[in-house]
């Protein structure tokens, strides 16, 4: 689930399925209205929880990482959360991962 960093209270904006790699399926078109494609690898730090995804644990996520990173003299490019959850986990035991995506260096 991606976010409008712009915004502050976080708007998700998209949803996307991350895999651990390029051999899991193909990129292109995966039915009606389903777009596969490749992620260039980027940097993020992380804040992780159990149970729900509502508006107040993600703020709870953000403002964490906002602090964390400004200790670094970083600022998030973007952010994501990630649910590591299938059909059948209880909301109570659905597992999180806010991620501040950190800006690319060259």
């Amino acid at each position: 689930m991606g976010f409008d960093p712009n915004s502050p209270r976080l708007k998700r904006a998209g949803m996307a399925f991350l895999y651990q790699n390029i051999q899991v399926g193909q990129t292109g078109q995966a039915g009606s209205g389903v777009d596969v494609r490749d992620v260039p690898p980027i940097q993020a730090a992380t804040y992780a929880w159990q149970g729900d995804d509502g508006t107040k644990e993600i703020q709870i996520a953000r403002e964490k990482l906002d602090a964390f990173l400004l200790d670094k003299g970083q600022k998030a490019s973007g952010y994501r959360l990630l649910g590591y959850n299938g059909p059948d986990t209880p909301a109570r035991l659905r597992t999180w991962e806010f991620q501040a995506l950190l800006p690319t260096t060259h």
